[in-house]
């Protein structure tokens, strides 16, 4: 599939059909995302090809070549409303299932979310990945119900989708959400000039939260959950089997490797031994078992490349924060993935690239009507 790809880009190039104008955000984006994986090339070509090298040169190939099809193709969410309808409708019916399944065996998994499990998602798809593209599912749904004024099919899927993450109380998911729906009520604020909506905004954003954590059990218990484990952290109890604990000792060990690495990081090869020995030399109370990866993108690109995978991970977020006067889109979908990528490390598994490049390219390609940008709204 990789060779079919390369391919066509090449002969696209050749007949001049693919064109990069290198002032159009999209064509950086995507330049960022090849210089990504060349990262993951050059490691293999001065610190050898190693199987870590190999594996994260085939994982990562979505990094180099759907950028390239998105343009070409001017895929966006005004432009492609049947693919992302699919895609919308995929997303929702294993949302509605992994549902069902929980009010199944309702009294069984409230426990296990009180002990840092998680509730499973149909298909085997990671939970943390599926609570960030039911995230972003909400906001792409929002945005043919609000601005493209699409039908029922949208509407369901919004109202099922907005139930659904909040039920199986994905905690990266709903961070992610409510950061971009802080965002979203902050570009709101400054331009509407009716005090009623503002106050209206403001109260809604405070209130669905408040009355989903009072009614939904998974988001009670997961909320309790998470201030148990901030409690741990704080008091120096016992971290083990904590999922924020363990995380917050993950990016002490990342930094304690990055300190002493700064520039050329460790490489691919003896990232994950120069990790476990961070853990032992601070002398850390955590169980080999739950000595886990870097669990931030930033961490793991910066210990892994140096300070090169660093920037170009900010770079990242630079580029689409200069879009959020004028797309809101952008901006939310950001937010979600911006939370996603200091909770986890959403480009060390292919459904974290295939969402980063899909949905923030199509956002940044997707026409906002005027009326939503002029601050006399």
């Amino acid at each position: 599939m990789a060779l079919v790809w390369l391919i066509d880009l090449i002969t696209s190039i050749r007949h001049k059909s693919l064109v990069l104008d290198f002032n159009k955000k999209e064509n950086l984006l995507a330049i960022l995302f090849a210089i990504l994986w060349m990262l993951v090339l050059a490691d293999g070509i001065f610190r050898g090809f190693s199987k870590e090298v190999s594996r994260d040169l085939v994982m990562k190939l979505p990094l180099l070549f759907i950028p390239g099809y998105l343009i070409r193709l001017k895929v966006s969410f005004n432009l492609n409303e049947f693919f992302f309808g699919l895609l919308a409708g995929v997303i929702t019916l294993v949302a509605v299932i992994s549902s069902i399944n929980y009010l199944l065996h309702f009294e069984e998994i409230n426990l296990l979310l009180l002990q840092s499990k998680h509730i499973p998602v149909f298909g085997g798809t990671h939970h943390i990945y599926f609570g960030m593209y039911l995230s972003v599912a909400v906001w792409m749904s929002a945005y043919y119900v609000v601005i493209r004024k699409s039908g029922w099919f949208w509407k369901i899927n919004l109202i099922v989708q907005l139930l659904c993450l909040h039920l199986l109380a994905s905690r990266t998911g709903l961070v992610g959400f409510y950061f971009s729906v802080f965002l979203l009520v902050v570009w709101l604020f400054f331009r509407i000039k009716e005090t009623k909506i503002k106050s209206t905004l403001i109260l809604g954003a405070v209130i669905i939260p408040i009355v989903a954590y009072l009614i939904i059990p998974s988001l009670h218990n997961k909320v309790k959950n998470s201030i148990q484990d901030f409690q741990s952290v704080n008091s120096g109890k016992d971290l083990n089997y904590k999922s924020l604990a363990m995380r917050i000792e993950a990016w002490k060990s990342a930094w304690y490797v990055i300190q002493r690495d700064p520039f050329t990081g460790t490489g691919l090869r003896n990232a994950e031994s120069r990790l476990q020995e961070a853990y032992d030399l601070r002398k850390s109370e955590l169980y080999p078992e739950n000595r886990i990866g870097p669990h931030n993108e930033f961490l793991e690109s910066w210990l892994v490349f140096g300070v090169a995978g660093f920037i170009l991970i900010t770079l990242l977020f630079i580029l689409m924060g200069a879009q959020f006067r004028i797309q809101p889109i952008v901006m939310v979908i950001t937010g979600v993935l911006l939370v996603s990528f200091l909770l986890e490390s959403v480009l060390e598994r292919q459904l974290g690239i295939i969402i980063t490049t899909i949905f923030l390219l199509s956002a940044l390609q997707s026409e906002t009507p005027d009326r939503l940008i002029r601050k006399d709204v």
